[in-house]
């Protein structure tokens, strides 16, 4: 009954969020998107952050190789990670992860309302929290001096990664609230989603899906700038994957002069926010127009 009330919200109402894209074709038949679907409705959810690439089943087959060993694999830990995602989330004013994130941390630790106390947080969670919250201030002391275990780095250090990135996508192609109905935007609506979540969230934090074991895998070379995972293979591997889908899908998207003027911008960027003015982008995007 909870798995089917789960999949009620995910696979119907969920998608309800999506915005600027055609909902996905949960049915299609394209196998490399049939396998990662499956394995990601019996290990994780359907959910819209996973779906939204669909439409490219090699990008979301990275995707989802990266989500399963960086954030999924291993329940042990998954309170630690889901913090993570909350603070990182929280850095890049995502509404709709922060909600979501939150209901799972419950699910997975008890009180959600611990991420707004980090004081009160267990010293291991504490540690990887104001680690993520720190992850846009390069340089920081919190940054570079953490405290948890050397041994979940790769995890850890991945799941930041994968939500950096997946907070991007979400603030364009999803509404601010995992479920499109009046209210959910308000602070009651929220306080309703995290108890949802909480209470959802159950099977998914209790899944510990064997590591190793993507269901689409694909070798690659793993970026320099991914070296902290070189220490765990299955983690290396699928950041590896992601990173090579993620660059075939931007040649084939992004024209070759708007990739050189991102890559050189990211080249220096140390994630800090830009000024609230368009002049900065003005100045990027000058050489690229007639």
């Amino acid at each position: 009954m909870m798995k089917a009330i789960e999949n009620l919200i995910f696979r119907n109402a969920a998608p309800q969020a999506i915005r600027h894209l055609a909902k996905p074709d949960l049915s299609s038949n394209d196998p490399v998107l049939r396998r990662v679907l499956d394995q990601a409705a019996r290990e994780f959810q359907v959910a819209p952050p996973l779906t939204i690439h669909s439409a490219d089943p090699e990008l979301l087959a990275g995707l989802w190789h990266a989500t399963r060993e960086t954030y999924v694999a291993r329940a042990a830990g998954r309170a630690r990670r889901e913090a993570v995602a909350a603070a990182v989330s929280s850095l890049n004013a995502c509404p709709y992860c922060v909600t979501v994130h939150a209901g799972l941390y419950a699910a997975a630790a008890g009180d959600a309302r611990a991420l707004e106390n980090p004081k009160s947080l267990p010293p291991d969670i504490a540690a990887a929290h104001s680690w993520a919250l720190a992850s846009l201030s390069p340089g920081s002391n919190a940054l570079a001096q953490h405290s948890f275990p050397v041994a979940v780095i790769p995890q850890i250090f991945g799941t930041a990664v994968l939500y950096h990135y997946i907070n991007r996508l979400v603030s364009v192609f999803l509404v601010d609230a995992p479920v499109a109905l009046p209210g959910m935007k308000t602070a009651v609506g929220r306080k309703i989603m995290h108890g949802a979540f909480a209470f959802l969230g159950k099977s998914m934090i209790a899944s510990d899906p064997v590591p190793g074991q993507c269901a689409v895998r694909r070798d690659a070379v793993l970026p320099p700038e991914f070296s902290w995972a070189s220490s765990h293979e299955e983690i290396a591997r699928a950041l590896a994957h992601f990173a090579m889908t993620a660059q075939r899908a931007g040649e084939d998207a992004v024209p070759a002069a708007v990739r050189t003027v991102v890559e050189h911008h990211l080249e220096t960027w140390q994630g800090e926010r830009p000024p609230i003015s368009r002049a900065w982008i003005e100045s990027l995007v000058a050489a690229l127009l007639p």
